[in-house]
């Protein structure tokens, strides 16, 4: 069971799609994923971080989801929003 969830934990970024969002974000933008407003693809990257940082995976391979997570965490109605901030 333990080689596993390891296995399991290993792969949980190549399943939530973090490198090929990763990969779609443009280097030294900062801000939105596309623009200045919040759009689908940042109301949609929010609840794949908070599963990351559940799951343990290391964020700093992924810096430009970094940058996009930082300035929405910035926005009260999104930071309220996550899914960690509500009970089942």
């Amino acid at each position: 069971m333990t080689i596993l969830y390891e296995y399991w934990r290993s792969s949980a970024a190549d399943w939530l799609g973090l490198a090929g969002f990763e990969a779609m974000l443009t280097v030294s933008r900062r801000g939105m994923c596309h623009g200045d407003r919040i759009r689908m693809a940042d109301s949609c990257l929010v609840p794949q971080i908070c599963s990351a940082w559940r799951l343990g995976i290391d964020m700093a391979q992924f810096p430009r989801i970094l940058i996009r997570i930082e300035t929405l965490e910035a926005v009260p109605a999104v930071a309220s929003a996550r899914p960690d901030q509500h009970k089942p």
